[in-house]
């Protein structure tokens, strides 16, 4: 019998890997350790201008995906915006997020906010429109915490199950000395929010710290805003760090 072929879809930012990343690549790994032929599909994402968006979503939706040279394809996985709009007889859905600037996001302008963008409010009724269906057509439905199943239904009508997915560094992580820092990881972009846990310091007993792992288009904000509140010399901005690092 011959081994079941998977699609994981996957929608790239270019020259940024964070946790959509992990997710997709540890998926597609765990699939081929149980046996399968599975590989990651996926196209370059833009969210602005807002009409760029709807390209990417024709051009998920044109691709055939339910062959490759003359292979079929059994099963495809749909995962971030506007991955799951791809068309497939067989297209389940395990859904890390939706355009959340659309959604629950719509009217928060620091977050880049539909409202407030050019053509946005009309854009986002199509895009609410799109998702509705495009997740109605998975044959089971699956998302990766109850918050993202709750937006699913709250705006959508749409049930679905979260499935969580363990850690990056599932099995690794150990217990050490407690020091006097806050910790932080990820992306730095506004909605991480970690400008919340700069300006929290200023609060804080003096000889707390924070320390922050991560590389994004906001550092030099963060920066900026660590001297404005007076706690530049308590903020340690590392930039990419590798696991072992990430772990100590």
């Amino acid at each position: 019998m011959r081994k079941k072929r998977i699609l994981v879809l996957h929608a790239q930012i270019p020259f940024v890997k964070g946790g959509a990343e992990h997710v997709t690549g540890s998926l597609t790994r765990e699939l081929i350790k149980r046996g399968y032929d599975a590989e990651i599909v996926q196209l370059p994402w833009k969210w602005y201008p807002c009409t760029s968006m709807m390209d990417s979503i024709l051009a998920w939706r044109l691709l055939d995906l339910t062959e490759g040279d003359s292979l079929k394809i059994d099963l495809v996985i749909g995962t971030k915006f506007p991955t799951y709009v791809a068309q497939h007889p067989n297209k389940v859905l395990w859904l890390m997020h939706q355009h959340r600037m659309a959604y629950d996001l719509y009217d928060r302008e620091e977050y880049g906010g539909m409202k407030y963008m050019v053509d946005g409010p009309e854009m986002r009724n199509k895009m609410m429109e799109i998702d509705s269906i495009a997740v109605e057509e998975c044959k089971l439905k699956y998302t990766i915490s109850q918050n993202v199943t709750s937006r699913l239904k709250k705006y959508n009508g749409i049930d679905s199950t979260p499935l969580y997915h363990p850690p990056a560094l599932a099995g690794q992580y150990y217990c050490g000395d407690c020091n006097n820092y806050i910790f932080s990881a990820g992306r730095l972009v506004p909605l991480k929010r970690n400008s919340l846990l700069i300006q929290a310091l200023q609060y804080c007993d003096k000889n707390i710290t924070a320390v922050i792992a991560g590389k994004g288009p906001e550092m030099d904000d963060l920066k900026k805003l660590a001297v404005q509140c007076g706690v530049e010399d308590r903020v340690k901005l590392l930039g990419f760090v590798e696991d072992r690092k990430l772990l100590e």
